[in-house]
């Protein structure tokens, strides 16, 4: 068996599709949109649809992203090539089920992968001050916690402007308060104005407020690793939803695609 796998080479995620696809296939080739030879695999892999052009003596396949719905031109042309082509993979059930509606029934739903070693999550945290303050700012906890590898931390270290601050805030997951005691901190209200949740310990003006403050014991690492890995937990759980989808199971599912449809034409 040969797939033919037709690409632009767009520098985005259809280039990429292509790429990893061919990367995992041994029986694939890759043909840019230009120069596609269609009569010399047995399947054609139009990726995205948009390529296809004319039928082929082979089997062809068109990747059906999604519909242009503002433009009738374009909303025609999605459901003529869906009934010209032999087989429709889409990457999202309701163009499946658009396509079924049709009587076009000749499809299938295949996510497409991400790498899930690069995305991982983490959880952002944000300290307002010198990370370097031993007396009062709880330096050597600061320390602790850069070492944990879910935590990415962030110190302003008074190097941004009044101005700047704000949009520091903007991107945290939540604001982190090391302090041993305090008279406010000014973070506290001002990451809650930014709808930022606190980690804090009781110091200052923490006890004034309920909402959007995760309390940890003062000074204990133990409690705060304890805290942040609970708070993590709630990532990993959105994590879990996508932790099949590897480029590897994309290709496993094309895989058994492929043979299906080569084993159909027998």
């Amino acid at each position: 068996m040969k797939v033919n796998i037709i690409y632009p080479k767009d520098k985005w995620i259809l280039q990429k599709i292509g790429e990893e696809l061919n990367k995992r296939l041994d029986y694939s080739v890759l043909s840019d949109r230009k120069s596609p030879n269609i009569n010399s695999c047995d399947i054609n892999y139009y990726i995205t649809y948009n390529l296809f052009e004319i039928k082929s003596q082979s089997i062809d396949v068109g990747l059906f992203t999604h519909i242009e719905e503002k433009s009738k031109r374009l909303v025609n042309n999605f459901f003529n090539k869906a009934n010209k082509i032999d087989f429709c993979v889409t990457m999202a059930k309701k163009y499946e089920n658009i396509l079924n509606t049709k009587n076009i029934l000749n499809t299938k739903t295949i996510n497409m992968g991400i790498d899930l070693d690069l995305f991982k999550p983490k959880l952002i945290l944000g300290f307002v001050g010198h990370s370097n303050n031993k007396i009062r700012k709880g330096a050597e906890l600061l320390k602790k916690i850069k070492k944990i590898n879910f935590v990415e931390l962030r110190a302003t270290e008074g190097a941004l402007s009044e101005e700047e601050i704000p949009n520091f805030y903007r991107q945290l997951d939540y604001v982190l308060i090391t302090s041993k005691y305090e008279g406010g901190p000014m973070c506290v209200v001002e990451g809650l104005a930014c709808g930022i949740p606190i980690i804090a310990p009781d110091v200052g003006q923490v006890p004034d407020f309920d909402t959007g403050i995760f309390r940890y014991e003062n000074s204990n690492f133990e409690s705060l690793v304890s805290l942040l890995s609970t708070l993590y937990q709630n990532k990993t759980k959105l994590r879990e939803q996508v932790e099949h989808l590897s480029w590897n199971f994309c290709a496993e599912q094309h895989d058994k695609l492929f043979k299906k449809l080569i084993q159909n034409k027998k």
